[in-house]
């Protein structure tokens, strides 16, 4: 059996080179994330608002 062992230095290289794109990729995972959050509020508002509407319509409808 022959193992091909690299210089450390190329192992090193290699091991920033994967760290520094694992890193880019979690920044950008974690903006997507945040993006998705805001949306996700400002959906929930305006269902909300929505909500709040139609129930201050049918009140008005039944008299209350």
């Amino acid at each position: 059996v022959q193992t091909c062992a690299l210089p450390i230095s190329v192992v090193l290289d290699l091991y920033k080179e994967h760290f520094s794109e694992l890193s880019a990729l979690i920044s950008s995972y974690s903006s997507f994330l945040e993006k998705d959050i805001e949306l996700i509020r400002k959906s929930g508002e305006e269902i909300f608002n929505l909500d709040s509407d139609i129930g201050s319509k049918f009140n008005q409808s039944t008299g209350e």
